[in-house]
């Protein structure tokens, strides 16, 4: 099975590749240029090709395609305007769209984000949670998963809303830069503590749940919301990352008008096979992955 994974040198491609790879997928890797630090997979039963082309000008694809995983994106920061991010991330898709079509792809995988809903005023978000005012990347990101439904007779796909996504070299998400300030001492600002939280993946339970998504009999168009099992309070939350990292930073609780939300995961664990791990088990687990990567600076330092 051919499999095209956009955003290649991505925080997600990176780490999808060798998964797919050790799978024995024939994987495809698109990147809008090649950069000699991103690591290539080998030594998997699959094959491995990496192409390079900017998805808002099309992509000439030489050979045939299966299932198509779509992590390329612009990422949400404020000095991109609306436009940039409705050519990056919407515009992009359309042209994906188009050219896998032409490809004979089958599935369509894309990864979507949670940023969609924009203004939240329940406690729980699912797939049927209402839209109101998202933000410019949101916007952009729900209008890619409406130009997959214009398609969903000829390609059947599924929608991933992510949260913020977790593992070594995440960077930008809330509980990332929590973490970081962790490991450093630093105080950690947040709001609500009492709210409920299960609002992070790890990119590993991301890829596995990938891999069991390619090849699943799709029809139409569907959304998923995803998250990690079980909630806790985002006191809990901080306490268990302060406890797991060794940190003494300070938690100051600041006031916000966004309202603690966590994420129901139902639909995807009982319709497709998602098994995430549970949520103390993945801060716990990040917490070390951050302590490792911490340990390896100072030892490069000294």
């Amino acid at each position: 099975m051919r499999v095209l994974v956009t955003g290649a040198g991505g925080f997600v491609g990176r780490n999808l590749l060798p998964v797919l790879v050790a799978e024995g997928f024939d994987v495809v890797g698109v990147m809008r240029e090649h950069s000699p630090s991103v690591s290539l997979p080998r030594g998997g039963p699959g094959l491995f090709t990496l192409v390079t082309g900017d998805l808002t000008q099309g992509l000439d694809l030489a050979q045939p395609v299966d299932v198509v995983v779509h992590a390329a994106s612009k990422l949400s920061v404020p000095a991109l305007s609306e436009d940039e991010h409705i050519l990056n991330n919407t515009l992009a898709t359309r042209h994906l769209i188009d050219d896998v079509v032409s490809a004979d792809a089958q599935q369509f995988i894309f990864l979507s984000s949670m940023l969609v809903y924009g203004e939240v005023t329940v406690p729980v978000v699912d797939e049927t949670t209402a839209i109101r005012n998202p933000e410019a990347y949101g916007r952009s990101k729900f209008l890619a998963e409406e130009a997959l439904q214009d398609v969903s007779g000829k390609l059947p796909s599924v929608s991933l809303r992510l949260p913020g996504i977790i593992g070594i070299g995440a960077h930008r998400t809330w509980l990332v830069r929590c973490v970081e300030a962790m490991t450093r001492n630093e105080p950690v600002k947040v709001f609500d503590l009492n709210g409920a939280f299960n609002n992070a993946v790890h990119v590993k339970d991301l890829c596995r749940f990938i891999v069991t998504l390619i090849g699943t009999d799709l029809s139409g168009s569907e959304i998923l919301t995803l998250g990690s099992e079980s909630t806790m309070s985002i006191s809990a939350v901080m306490e268990r990352l302060l406890c797991g990292i060794g940190s003494c930073s300070e938690i100051v609780e600041s006031e916000s008008q966004k309202t603690a939300f966590s994420i129901s995961i139902e639909k995807a664990q009982k319709y497709f096979g998602y098994a995430p791990m549970d949520t103390e088990m993945m801060l716990d687990h990040y917490a070390q992955e951050m302590l490792g990567v911490t340990s390896r600076r100072t030892s490069e330092l000294a």
